[in-house]
């Protein structure tokens, strides 16, 4: 019997573009494909996600705010109480589904996670589900690095429950089996992400050679990849002056700048730089310098579009740049991005976000700009590889499910 209930699992709802992408590219999927089904959401914010895809939706845990006595007794049993709770609540609706999907993302690695949180939640999904003999679906899904030895010992856990499992890159392959995990029937795709369709793709390759005058910069607000870092602050002070003063010499190069986010949590680094620019170059006009909220990666791509080249930090900023097939320079917090910068022949235009070198920086950037129309066909014809191959997985998906 087909699967009739599908959970898709993930930190959705979490204002992060990158997942809400990868959730609407399986939302996508399985509409067209298995109209039959019913989909349900387990996420972090449920309402944010029920808004925006209209499907059922259940909390990763108990949405409840304790009285403070019964809190302060619970703390002091050591969450004891408030465990049981929570698995009960995952035990509830595992009982009623037919499958558990996790769709891409970087599900499996504990950048900026504690133990107790994504890490113990997937295994607590995982471990309920294969006790009630659900199928587990790891969907090109992103791995290590997991550096706490705890979240590793949950992370690893679940996806060994797992009746299927593939990763968007042969990094993450590798890293999965080196901890113990038999990839040997595992495969690797793209990105759920690159299956997402482009606005005004059709006819757009002939714009390629048409200059806007305006670069694409990424941003984030990158604290380092561990959870409360002491050196934290220090990584993040030193990484927006240089990407301040990037966006500078663009400027006085006569170049506009559009800024780019991935997360909601962006905005606070476009409105530093803004200030920053502000202070030692003058307010730039608004057509220099450009700052729009986007929403969903569909919004992220349409502003990307009205560029030349982009530079950018986070992962999915990077998928999406390519996508548009606009030529990209990564300033990169994990392997993950070199990754795919590398498939892509992109290799030289790669540097590591807590060792950036601004004068290398605008060194790439100048060989990524002049060289741009012949990397922008480049990408294009790796980009139909990718969905490709990409079809090959969703035709497999589907024998999987049935």
């Amino acid at each position: 019997m087909k699967a009739q209930r599908i959970a898709l699992f993930g930190n959705f709802g979490s204002v992060n573009l990158g997942n809400e992408g990868s959730l609407d590219a399986m939302v996508r999927f399985l509409r067209s494909k298995r109209p039959e089904a019913e989909i349900i959401c387990i996420c972090r914010d449920p309402k944010r996600v029920s808004k925006n895809h209209s499907i059922a939706t259940h909390p990763l845990k108990r949405l409840w705010t304790a009285p403070r006595g019964v809190s302060l007794l619970d703390k002091l049993l050591l969450r004891i109480p408030s465990r049981i709770l929570d698995l009960g609540h995952v035990w509830r609706i595992v009982r009623g589904i037919d499958v558990l999907l996790i769709p891409g993302t970087g599900i499996l690695d504990d950048y900026q996670e504690r133990p107790s949180e994504m890490p113990l939640e997937l295994f607590q999904w995982c471990g309920i589900s294969a006790i009630l003999k659900r199928p587990i679906l790891f969907v090109s899904v992103g791995a290590g690095p997991i550096r706490n030895r705890i979240s590793r010992l949950l992370m690893v856990s679940a996806a060994k429950l797992a009746s299927y499992r593939s990763y968007r890159d042969a990094m993450s392959k590798a890293y999965l089996s080196a901890q113990g995990v038999d990839t040997s029937k595992d495969d690797v795709y793209p990105d759920l992400v690159f299956a997402l369709p482009v606005i005004d793709e059709a006819g757009a390759a002939q714009h390629d050679s048409a200059r806007t005058g305006i670069i694409g910069v990424g941003v984030m607000s990158y604290f380092g990849w561990i959870s409360n870092n002491k050196r934290g602050h220090q990584i993040y002070s030193d990484y927006l002056e240089k990407i301040s003063q990037f966006v500078e010499w663009l400027l006085s190069r006569g170049y506009g700048v559009r800024l780019l986010i991935g997360s909601e949590s962006d905005n606070a680094t476009v409105k530093a730089i803004r200030d920053r620019v502000a202070k030692r170059f003058g307010t730039p006009s608004a057509k220099s310098l450009l700052a729009e909220p986007a929403e969903s990666l569909e919004e992220l791509m349409r502003q990307m579009k009205a560029t030349d080249a982009i530079v950018a930090t986070r992962f999915h900023n990077v998928v999406c740049a390519l996508k548009c097939a606009k030529p990209v320079l990564s300033i990169s917090y994990a392997g993950k991005n070199d990754e795919l910068l590398e498939k892509f022949g992109l290799a030289d235009f790669v540097q590591q976000v807590e060792n950036l070198n601004l004068e290398l920086l605008i060194r790439q950037f100048e060989k990524l700009e002049k060289d741009r129309v012949v990397l922008s066909t480049k990408i294009r014809g790796r980009i139909q590889l990718l969905q490709k191959s990409l079809d090959q997985q969703y035709a497999h998906l589907l024998d999987v499910l049935s």
